[in-house]
């Protein structure tokens, strides 16, 4: 999944990237703007002396996968300028909810990215995890002594890690599924092996009128995978009961967990709005991970129920950061 995504070949419109800013000592409608191996490039106002608020951004019009970049500064006026370092934000919306990127996973830090050393080597960076977003941003962080260009290349593939992992198929079986209590009554128990998504029955912790913030519903996928989304319902028995919001656990041993985060927060995810209907929720940047866990924030007033889906595919290869190509 590392294909050229088309800023090069001009599969990217000129109208799907923009920039904080732009110096127009060139023409500002070149249809080459910050393109790799373009004769024009993106100068930021004030490039010789920016700061660290520019930006360029490509809209690449739908959720895709995307698994590298590729950078190049630029010659102009037998001056050379170019990008030592960089940060990278994802959205998958046109308002500023944007994601940095980043590369650990306690303590969350922003990932910095080694850019160019000069005007014309290409620089390659590969994304592991890869980003699973509509827009993309690159922001430089360093530049070289007589200021900031930028020409690049997005790698990638179309969105396709969204498939169902098993919890509806039972491709997971029961003895995957765990969680934290089981409400038993007089009709039986409704353990967490009931919380598949569309099943008769659902998960119901127990005291689920109001569990508490320490209930979570696991799953074990015997192996590492990328887990891309979580489709979530509620469950109608004699009234309705659904979770409103929850918060989403990870871990690789089942033992050392890490919340999914924003860069300045742990993210709680929108939930359910009735018994029946499926909310999914789609993780910027992906899960990779052998254990998931769900943890109920907030509920409906008659209380707590789960069933779920998780969405994703199987982790193939190993990407690391700063390959430069020669």
């Amino acid at each position: 999944c590392i294909s050229p995504l088309g800023m090069e070949s001009g599969d990217i419109s000129r109208d799907q990237i923009t920039a904080s800013s732009r110096d127009c000592t060139g023409d500002c409608g070149l249809t080459s703007f910050g393109r790799l191996h373009s004769n024009d490039s993106w100068y930021p106002d004030n490039f010789e002396t920016p700061e660290r608020d520019q930006w360029i951004q490509i809209d690449l019009l739908e959720v895709k996968n995307v698994a590298g970049i590729q950078t190049q500064g630029h010659e102009r006026s037998n001056t050379t300028y170019f990008v030592r370092s960089f940060k990278l934000q994802s959205s998958n919306k046109e308002t500023d909810d944007w994601t940095t990127y980043s590369n650990s996973t306690f303590p969350k830090e922003d990932a910095i990215f080694d850019g160019n050393v000069d005007e014309d080597t290409v620089r390659e960076n590969l994304l592991d995890p890869p980003i699973l977003a509509r827009y993309i941003r690159v922001i430089p962080w360093s530049w070289s002594p007589n200021g900031v260009s930028l020409r690049l290349e997005l790698l990638g593939c179309e969105q396709a890690c969204t498939s169902p992992l098993g919890m509806e198929s039972r491709t997971i079986r029961d003895d995957q599924i765990t969680g934290s209590s089981t409400y038993c009554g007089g009709t039986g128990c409704w353990g967490p092996t009931l919380g598949r998504l569309h099943h008769k029955y659902a998960w119901y912790p127990r005291n689920y009128g109001n569990p508490g913030r320490n209930q979570w519903f696991q799953v074990d996928l015997r192996k590492r995978k990328r887990i891309t989304g979580v489709q979530t319902q509620g469950h109608k028995y004699t009234h309705s009961y659904y979770v409103t919001s929850f918060q989403v656990q990870f871990s690789d041993d089942g033992t050392t967990w890490t919340t999914f985060a924003t860069t300045d927060e742990d993210m709680v995810f929108e939930g359910n709005r009735g018994a029946d209907s499926v909310k999914e929720n789609v993780f910027v940047p992906a899960i990779q991970a052998r254990f998931l866990r769900v943890v109920p924030w907030t509920w409906y007033q008659n209380g707590a129920a789960l069933r779920l889906e998780l969405l994703g595919c199987d982790v193939i290869g190993v990407l690391h950061l700063g390959k430069t190509l020669l």
